[in-house]
């Protein structure tokens, strides 16, 4: 009889157990920082945003992902997304990118019940406006016109915006980093020729004035 007595406390203590395990709403303590680093530069990109989405197996019969929290990173580079609580049931999981929007597809980055640091590493981009000082027209058989070659990616076509097609072309998106300039000008006949180098960081916006 006093077996017995023993066992019944044992077995409600395993059937209570079982149901924490089986709980979808179980939560255990996370937390994330990113870093985003730029190949072009080899510098840490400030202000760049990262998602943190909280993913729902598509196995499971889910495939909704939801956004948790999104934070740019600071000027060292880093974001810090702080401590949530994740889902310890594995029909969830957690995923930090740098892009807006994910597919479900998308393997988990971040680990349940860890302090997370995950890097990023990529070729960013910087925004650029060229403006001609003054602006075309110009006399019959002046052309002015000026290309931009990256010195990191010589294997890159290099961008060229001349008196034909500036109009056209209000902003551009180039790969961060250092830039050669070669500014080509033929007015009232007369051949000039200039160059340039300019140091684009990632995520910024720049103009470049091309004087006539």
């Amino acid at each position: 009889m006093k077996h017995i007595k023993f066992l019944i406390p044992v077995f409600v203590l395993l059937g209570i157990y079982s149901c924490k395990k089986t709980n979808n709403n179980a939560t255990i303590t996370t937390s994330v920082k990113a870093t985003v680093f730029d190949e072009n530069t080899q510098q840490y990109v400030p202000n760049q945003k990262l998602t943190l989405y909280e993913v729902q197996n598509q196995n499971s019969g889910g495939g909704h992902l939801q956004i948790l929290k999104e934070v740019n990173t600071d000027a060292n580079g880093q974001a810090d997304f702080g401590a949530f609580e994740a889902r310890v049931s594995n029909d969830y999981y957690y995923v930090v990118t740098i892009y807006s929007g994910i597919n479900y597809s998308v393997p988990a980055n971040v680990i349940k019940g860890q302090s997370n640091t995950i890097p990023f590493t990529e070729e960013a981009q910087a925004n650029l406006a060229v403006k001609f000082m003054p602006p075309p027209p110009y006399n019959t058989g002046d052309s002015l016109s000026v290309s931009f070659v990256s010195k990191n990616h010589q294997y890159l076509i290099p961008f060229k915006i001349t008196n034909s097609n500036y109009s056209q072309l209000s902003m551009v998106r180039l790969l961060s980093g250092y830039y050669y300039i070669n500014i080509d000008k033929y007015k009232s006949g007369i051949y000039t020729n200039t160059k340039d180098t300019v140091f684009y960081i990632a995520n910024s916006t720049n103009e470049y004035d091309v004087n006539w």
